[in-house]
């Protein structure tokens, strides 16, 4: 795990600045309780801290969050950058999203879906728009059964069933994952988009330990084209090493005390997190940790 950490600072990964990452994070959870303005506002705020810069998959979803509040210019211009960047070319995916219905009657909405059409043609030929509809249907069975597990645990009602469930679906979807990278490899942004390759990170991040450790080499060269956001490898590395030996080096994996309390599991050179957490694009831990209702001082 160490010599995975130097070789990928050798790489010079993407660094978002931790006031980007802490908006975008906040918009993200505003989505998800359907505060859609206040959500724009954050996104609208990231993006303006980051000179206008940010990942494409938080820039789709500054768009959706624009769409629905009502804010259709900024939608649209969002829509174009997307296009401009050339690395998004799902529009099959905008025809579909309810969050672009108020948008489907305005002549600038078509125009930006013909040019990421046209942009797809040029630069994507490869795109695989039914593998990366598999991807995502798989991980919609990823996530149901979770928030099935996570209802479960709160209401104290047929847990080893549902555990079991989570378990059979990780499992089938584990093995679907092994085949597909065994015999083509990574499917990068061109082939499944960006939705496709987060799909296939989330599977393998709930992957057995010896699934995680065998595919990792391929999520740090995913993580080096930018096909995976270079964060999420300190997701998969934290989790590897906590099952292997009960301590992390980034800080992302959370765990219970006997009396309740949520903290993070051991952290090796703890004076040293938020440097690694630089390194590879995540804001300071005590940030993070305060996002989750943690209190954290940082170790001198």
């Amino acid at each position: 795990m160490f010599c995975f950490v130097a070789a990928f600072a050798q790489n010079k990964p993407v660094i978002l600045p931790a006031e980007f990452s802490n908006h975008v994070r906040l918009a993200d959870s505003l989505m998800m309780a359907g505060n859609y303005s206040q959500a724009a506002n954050n996104y609208r705020k990231a993006f303006t801290n980051y000179n206008g810069k940010g990942p494409v998959p938080d820039r789709l979803n500054a768009a959706r969050a624009y769409a629905i509040s009502g804010q259709s210019d900024d939608a649209i211009a969002t829509l174009q950058l997307l296009c401009e960047t050339q690395r998004f070319f799902d529009h099959s995916l905008l025809q579909k999203d309810k969050a672009f219905e108020g948008l489907r009657s305005d002549p600038r909405f078509d125009q930006a879906l013909k040019c990421i059409r046209a942009s797809q043609e040029k630069h994507a030929p490869k795109y695989n728009p039914e593998l990366r509809d598999q991807l995502l249907s798989l991980i919609k069975t990823d996530q149901d059964a979770r928030r099935a597990f996570e209802i479960a645990v709160k209401n104290k009602k047929a847990l080893n069933d549902v555990a079991a469930r989570m378990h059979t679906i990780d499992s089938a979807n584990t093995a679907f994952v092994s085949d597909l990278l065994d015999k083509h490899g990574w499917p990068d942004k061109y082939t499944v988009d960006f939705t496709g390759c987060n799909a296939l990170f989330l599977i393998i991040q709930h992957a057995p330990l010896e699934t995680q450790k065998k595919y990792l080499p391929m999520l740090q060269q995913a993580a080096k084209t930018l096909d995976i956001p270079p964060p999420n490898l300190a997701l998969l590395s934290d989790r590897i090493s906590v099952r292997e030996n009960g301590t992390q080096l980034y800080g992302t994996q959370i765990t219970i005390s006997p009396s309740g309390e949520k903290l993070p599991f051991p952290i090796t050179d703890e004076a040293g997190v938020n440097k690694r957490r630089k390194e590879i694009g995540l804001p300071p831990l005590e940030d993070y940790l305060k996002m989750l209702g943690i209190h954290y001082v940082p170790k001198q």
